[in-house]
């Protein structure tokens, strides 16, 4: 599931400090400097971003997620993961092929993508009605 840019504001919480209504692209220019501050990570690995904390605009029960660094297995890429736990939750990516910021739900048990079907069936973090 990718969530367009165009149907969701996020708010971002940076050590209480709130910052709401943010665009993709703000949201980017926001954490930016998180993404290579975090130093060093092997390919596949992650770190959390301590204090930073990532809620959708149009959530009234303000479901929160943990924000961590991550790093793909290919090139220099990273990503910042928004997480409602260890294995669940989204990634915020620049798409590489379409030069979009994109917001899709990411599991870290999955080696494969799923189908629409079967990604319904598996997610259990918040999704914004603008999907489901």
């Amino acid at each position: 599931m990718i969530i367009d840019e165009d149907d969701v504001l996020l708010d971002i919480s940076i050590n209480s400090k709130l910052y709401p209504h943010l665009s993709f692209l703000q949201v980017m220019n926001l954490l930016e400097h998180y993404m290579s501050d975090v130093g060093h990570l092997e390919p596949m690995t992650s770190k959390v971003v301590s204090g930073v904390y990532m809620y959708f605009s149009c959530d009234e029960d303000r479901h929160r997620f943990y924000t961590k660094i991550y790093k793909t297995m290919h090139g220099t890429d990273r990503w910042i993961l928004f997480m409602k736990d260890e294995n669940e939750g989204y990634a915020f990516y620049m798409n590489s092929i379409t030069n979009k910021i994109e917001l899709s739900w990411y599991s870290r048990l999955l080696n494969e993508p799923l189908n629409e079907e079967e990604e319904r069936k598996m997610i259990t973090c918040y999704v914004p009605d603008i999907r489901y």
